[in-house]
């Protein structure tokens, strides 16, 4: 399971976050294993090409806790 979140302040405006992710594209995740009770939280600018990596094993902190 992946679980994906974006955290906006009440003090900014939603239209100023969006300016914000168009000029900082990284984006915070949060992998959950279905194997274990075990989370992993993780900062990329790639996302696709990230969650790839860790699915595939090619990430060792989160190798043997797969499946997502």
């Amino acid at each position: 399971m992946i679980v994906a979140a974006f955290i906006v302040s009440a003090d900014i405006p939603f239209n100023t976050a969006l300016r914000f992710i168009r000029v900082f594209p990284y984006f915070l995740y949060i992998l959950k294993s279905t194997k274990k009770d075990w989370n992993y939280i993780g900062i990329t600018s790639n996302i696709e090409k990230r969650i790839l990596q860790h699915s595939s094993g090619l990430v060792r902190s989160t190798r043997g806790y797969r499946p997502f």
